[in-house]
């Protein structure tokens, strides 16, 4: 065993006998990437609300100047709306060729 408690070179069923089970967890790391993509994710469900469908029960379909946490949402969804569409395209399609190229 190691100082974690795991045994050492233990064959893993889930791998069938070809890979340590230390080897699996390795693999699933947590990693600057996945924050990345957790963050581009957000981005994109805020970019797909609907104004008229959705966003218009709230009142948030319209952009409202001033004071107030409803207003400050109201504003973030249209920039991200507005701004980062390009943006988010863009950024939607390097993740999909680095996904691709790295696995």
């Amino acid at each position: 065993m190691d100082r974690r408690g795991r045994v050492v070179g233990e064959i893993c069923p889930a791998a069938a006998g070809r890979v340590s089970c230390l080897a699996l967890v390795d693999v699933m790391a947590f990693t600057l990437l996945h924050l990345l993509e957790a963050a581009l994710f957000v981005a994109n469900a805020l970019a797909i609300l609907h104004d008229k469908r959705f966003l218009a029960k709230y009142s948030l379909d319209k952009p409202a100047y001033g004071e107030g946490l409803k207003n400050q949402v109201a504003m973030l969804l249209y920039a991200v709306r507005t701004y980062l569409r390009m943006p988010l395209a863009l950024c939607n399609v390097l993740v999909i060729v680095v996904e691709l190229l790295l696995g």
